[in-house]
């Protein structure tokens, strides 16, 4: 190095930055226990030292001055910084996995020349085989060509960086990689230009590992974020699977029964038609064949409404909940049709929701209301707009009856799947229609709520948020 005042400024600049650049990276290690900031501060402490003892500033401190020891020590840090570059362009190119071939390049001829160099520089003369580290690192951009080519292509920032600076180090290294072979006379101030250049390409090289690091971090966080979706979309199809299981199985129990009425039935009126029986018999046959039917229908609607939810085939589009209770209450049997009492207005806003979740839902509410309320008392169906509890706009449906209402002690039992109300009370049912309800109404984004203030029987008021 020529005994200049700018030279010194240089040597001193390039070492700091360098002893910055290693303390940055070994503080990155140990915060991420990432190897590749391990392994760059380890090719910087390298470079560093290589050069220090270039410029004669180790041998003092050591207060060493055998030519040979120093002569040594340069070999020994030459072999160092070659194994340490060669384990971060495995790194960072990428190599495992991608390019074995140029993956064992970089071993046999950039890590093992340059443990070889090592083991001379502490045994014997390592002139040779530093010369033939420096000749197996001619071609070294050309064969990492493709690995370069591969990260250019990704798009990221990192890669792009990491594509363009390495071939670019290799540029600026040639120079003390000719001086070493002895095919260029080394000048000092070649020497200057190289670490000039070699400083900002080492501050990018950062900037692109700690970039690298970023997006294999960022990617991990997304490929653990798809797996906890990927595990609980598997637990939710299970759950479906095994409730359309126990579903079906059930429904297939249930059917038996109406199907034997209708067999039954038809059986009968045969008979009563063979023998010319009364019509007030043949009536009540027609009626247990009709309560069958009522009994199938229901169930095919309670089907249809449980393979919407669980298979997610809702179809969402605005609804008037008034045309809905209407229509309701026409599809009804003319004596629970008389009982129907609908009080709304045609200017309550729609909500946005699936007409046959909202069909079944309306209907479930006004049959368990029949079931259970004093025969020949009315049944009050009321759409009016409405706050919920947080105080958010929207639209309520409400189904009253004059019954028994529900006991305080079954409040939270009747939301759940296959739990009956009064179960001693002969009264047809799966324990599934409250249930189900709660769950178009959770799917709809709203409410379905037991009202305590009606006094005269049971109220259920299902409420939907206005659309946005």
């Amino acid at each position: 190095m020529p005994d200049t005042s700018f030279s010194t400024l240089v040597s001193g600049v390039f070492l700091g930055a360098l002893g910055v650049t290693a303390l940055t990276n070994l503080v990155g290690w140990w915060v991420t226990r990432r190897d590749v900031f391990g392994l760059f501060s380890l090719f910087v402490v390298c470079s560093a030292l290589h050069w220090a003892n270039y410029d004669g500033l180790i041998t003092p401190a050591l207060q060493t001055p055998a030519p040979e020891w120093i002569a040594s020590m340069s070999y020994f840090l030459l072999g160092a910084q070659n194994v340490t570059g060669s384990l971060c362009q495995i790194r960072l190119l990428q190599l495992p996995g991608n390019f074995p071939g140029i993956l064992r390049y970089y071993q046999v001829c950039g890590i093992l020349p340059g443990v070889l160099v090592m083991l001379s520089a502490c045994t014997g003369s390592p002139k040779a085989l530093s010369t033939l580290m420096f000749a197996c690192l001619l071609p070294a951009p050309l064969i990492s060509m493709p690995a370069y080519v591969r990260l250019w292509q990704t798009g990221d920032l990192s890669g792009r960086l990491i594509a363009w600076v390495l071939p670019l180090h290799f540029f600026i290294m040639w120079p003390a990689i000719l001086g070493g072979l002895g095919w260029m006379v080394m000048h000092p101030f070649s020497l200057l230009a190289v670490r000039c250049a070699a400083l900002p390409v080492i501050f990018v090289m950062h900037v692109s590992i700690a970039l690298q690091t970023r997006d294999a971090e960022r990617a991990r966080n997304e490929a653990q974020i798809r797996a906890a979706e990927a595990q609980l979309s598997s637990e939710r199809e299970k759950r479906a699977r095994q409730e359309r299981e126990r579903f079906l199985a059930l429904i297939a129990h249930e059917v038996r029964n109406p199907v034997a009425v209708i067999e039954t039935a038809t059986h009968s009126l045969r008979l009563l038609d063979q023998h010319c029986a009364a019509p007030e018999l043949r009536s009540r046959r027609y009626d247990s064949i009709r309560r069958a039917v009522d009994r199938m229908r229901s169930l095919m609607e309670l089907t249809e409404a449980q393979e919407r939810l669980l298979g997610d085939t809702a179809h969402f589009e605005p609804v008037d909940l008034c045309a809905i209770s209407h229509s309701l209450r026409t599809a009804l049997e003319p004596a629970l049709m008389e009982r129907v009492v609908i009080h709304g207005s045609m200017h309550i806003p729609r909500v946005h929701g699936d007409p046959r979740l909202l069909y079944f839902a309306g209907l479930n509410l006004i049959e368990n209301a029949a079931r259970y309320a004093q025969p020949g008392t009315p049944i009050l169906l009321d759409v009016y707009a409405a706050e919920n509890q947080a105080g958010k706009a929207g639209v309520a449906w409400r189904v009253r009856d004059h019954g028994p209402g529900i006991p305080p002690e079954q409040e939270q039992s009747i939301f759940k799947r296959y739990q009956r109300l009064h179960e001693s009370g002969g009264h047809a049912g799966l324990g599934l229609g409250l249930p189900l309800v709660r769950e178009i109404m959770e799917k709809h984004g709203g409410t379905l709520l037991l009202d305590r203030t009606w006094t005269h029987g049971a109220c259920f008021t299902l409420w939907f948020p206005e659309p946005a």
